[in-house]
């Protein structure tokens, strides 16, 4: 049996807040305090956790201090910088500017460093497949850039809905799509991640079984927030 502890991981999908942000909120004693660079880079070692990406939430009140999509860019990229080769990390989209503007922003931020782009449809307030989306996808469609989609399963008429997923991805057949949160898209090419935010126990099991009849080396995927 595979030793979950000591097989190198991917870690798909983490949420880390900014040095900046925890700096300005010395006091603060919710969930997100937990959520550090430093902290979690020590728990990488000790859980063989190769490398880490880092999402953003589609929300500058929590990715910066000033509040602007420029400035989580380059917290962003700071954050890969600190730890080299450590970490990726995907764009944010700030959905008070004009859909040109995101993707004039996400391909500042491409082209510094950031390594894909992150959409939760329910912080920005629209819906997946929403016209707004649609230049972010072709842009990402067109340069061959992962774009990341929180969705949860069995949503029916949220703003994330797996039939919206299904929707874009008839529209952009060609786009590298990350269904975060295994919202399900039956039959689509699209990359589930299936741990933790809606985490199954049985999945554990599951996986393990898939890695030792997949034979996949040395290398697994994991998708837990933190």
């Amino acid at each position: 049996m595979v030793d979950w502890f000591k097989i190198k991981k991917i870690d798909g999908h983490i949420h880390i807040l900014p040095d900046e942000v925890h700096e300005a909120n010395p006091d603060s004693e919710d969930v997100w305090k937990k959520a550090d660079l430093h902290k979690y880079h020590e728990m990488m070692g000790k859980y063989h956790i190769d490398q880490a990406v880092i999402m953003p939430l589609n929300d500058p009140w929590l990715m910066s201090m000033e509040f602007t999509i420029s400035n989580v860019h380059k917290n962003l990229c700071a954050m890969k910088q600190q730890y080299p080769h450590s970490f990726y990390a995907f764009a944010d989209v700030d959905a008070r500017n004009t859909s040109m503007q995101s993707v004039k922003a996400v391909e500042r931020a491409i082209e510094s460093g950031l390594d894909g782009i992150k959409l939760h449809p329910s912080n920005t307030g629209m819906n997946a497949d929403d016209e707004y989306n649609k230049s972010i996808f072709t842009y990402a469609q067109k340069n061959k850039i992962p774009v990341a989609i929180h969705s949860y399963p069995n949503s029916k008429d949220d703003p994330c809905a797996p039939k919206r997923i299904v929707h874009l991805l008839e529209q952009f057949p060609q786009l590298i799509m990350i269904v975060c949160h295994m919202g399900l898209i039956n039959g689509k090419s699209c990359f589930p991640k299936m741990f933790t935010s809606t985490f199954q126990p049985s999945c554990l099991t599951i996986f393990n079984i898939m890695v030792l009849k997949k034979q996949m080396k040395s290398c697994v995927f994991l998708d837990r927030t933190v």
